[in-house]
């Protein structure tokens, strides 16, 4: 098939969604995005789109596309519905369980408007089983081209990108494989093809696996926390060529990682009914686990303090975003370490300098900071800015500073909160739990 100056549909225009179409628009593509939100709409057609931060690794100006005629977006679905080729990078998880039924009952209104030998590729993060449970029928399946092609790029690190990062394609036949293949071929780079099946479940174990990994460090940095600085022990782990560098901090933090078992054990429940995931138990601890560390950081700050000193005592929790220099906060660590210890009754305060009040209080009642005298002060997210001492102007004698990040574990960070009487504590190194 030849894909010249072909129109694609991409549903969804979140930061995926964005990013796919704008790499999309400079392989040669024309696009349009289809999103029923008209706010969201309108903010693309003006060249302003609201996940527009996500396009800073590739410096692409969206109003350039848009007025070059390469980028559109729509809220009419009956203006896209019979279009050949479509794309989905819709949401498939709410309140941080997954759910399936937007992409489904997409994929199922497409096969009903689309003209025979039309394309579905779905980017959308699935529970293994989905597909399957549409129960297409033989003819669905050869009439269209559908198939699975999760998204691996990272849009805080511009070497990890759509062109250049692996690309998984699986077809629900090996026709339609081949021919998402193709369509795909001139923006990523790196085509590895497969089967629906495989690739459903590819993103998820990615993710799941990694978790795994993490919140072992996790649970040995609990356990050893009187005996060893667990921070130099991961460093000293990484050195293997066959791990990963792991770091400790608040918790799994992120739209991807920390979601990664759930869609795994979800997926093993639709298939098997088992309601206890005893098969993956390793899985469903690393859920546990994580939930479970955020809970120790919270206690770890308030069992300094009685109850009676909860409504005098003030916490400042610093970075909500899950990555230095990067405002996305989906599944953030720091906001419900935050919300832990709000629902317990404690005066906490959240700031990050990248995402503003007035979006935070949209998703959460804990109040943003605006320079109160604080007690305790939790380093959450190493954001440049956290770096300056001088622009640490709330710290005083007194205060109890715990840094998840390492941020501070240096000079001249670490002697000032020394001689200005502040209590330093890194969380992971040795006795952190017991200073």
């Amino acid at each position: 098939m030849i894909f010249n100056n072909t129109l694609l549909t991409w549903h969804g225009s979140g930061y995926v969604g964005l990013v796919g179409a704008v790499h999309a628009c400079l392989a040669g593509y024309k696009v349009i995005i289809y999103d029923p939100d008209s706010a969201v709409v309108d903010a693309v057609n003006s060249g302003s789109p609201r996940a527009g931060e996500y396009l800073g690794y590739i410096d692409q100006n969206v109003k350039e596309l848009v007025a070059n005629g390469m980028l559109s977006a729509t809220a009419d679905f009956e203006s896209i519905k019979h279009n050949p080729i479509h794309l989905l990078a819709v949401p498939t998880e709410k309140g941080n369980v997954p759910y399936m039924n937007i992409v489904k009952g997409v994929i199922q209104s497409l096969l009903t408007t689309i003209p025979d030998g039309g394309i579905v590729v779905v980017e959308s993060t699935l529970v293994p089983g989905t597909i399957d449970s549409l129960k297409l029928s033989d003819s669905q399946k050869i009439k269209f081209h559908i198939a699975v092609c999760p998204r691996l790029d990272w849009f805080a690190d511009s070497t990890k990108n759509l062109t250049n990062l692996p690309r998984i394609v699986g077809g629900l036949t090996k026709k339609a494989t081949e021919v998402v293949a193709e369509l795909l071929a001139p923006i990523c780079k790196d085509i590895h093809k497969t089967d629906y099946r495989v690739a459903e479940m590819a993103k998820a174990g990615q993710n799941a696996l990694y978790h795994i990994q993490i919140m072992a460090a996790y649970q040995m940095a609990k356990a050893y926390q009187g005996h060893v600085d667990m921070n130099e022990v991961l460093e000293a782990i990484g050195l293997h060529w066959r791990l990963p560098n792991l770091y400790l901090g608040l918790g799994t933090s992120g739209r991807c990682v920390s979601m990664g078992n759930r869609y795994i054990t979800h997926g093993y429940k639709n298939l098997t009914g088992d309601p206890h995931f005893d098969a993956l138990s390793l899985f469903n601890t690393a859920i546990y686990a994580d939930n479970d560390w955020r809970e120790v950081i919270g206690d770890f700050i308030t069992k300094r303090f009685s109850m009676y000193e909860s409504t005098q005592v003030k916490i400042l929790i610093l970075g909500i975003a899950y990555s230095p220099n990067f405002s996305d906060f989906g599944n953030s660590a720091g906001l419900q370490v935050a919300e832990y210890l709000h629902e317990h009754a404690w005066n906490v305060y959240i700031h990050d300098p990248l995402i503003s009040r007035y979006t935070l209080e949209k998703v959460t009642q804990v109040p943003f900071f605006h320079g109160e005298d604080v007690d305790v002060v939790l380093l959450a997210t190493a954001h440049d800015v956290y770096n300056t001492y001088d622009l640490l102007n709330y710290l005083r004698k007194g205060q109890l500073v715990i840094d998840a990040t390492g941020l501070w574990d240096r000079e001249p960070h670490k002697e000032n909160m020394k001689k200005n009487g502040i209590t330093y504590i890194r969380v992971g190194e040795k006795g952190w739990m017991d200073k």
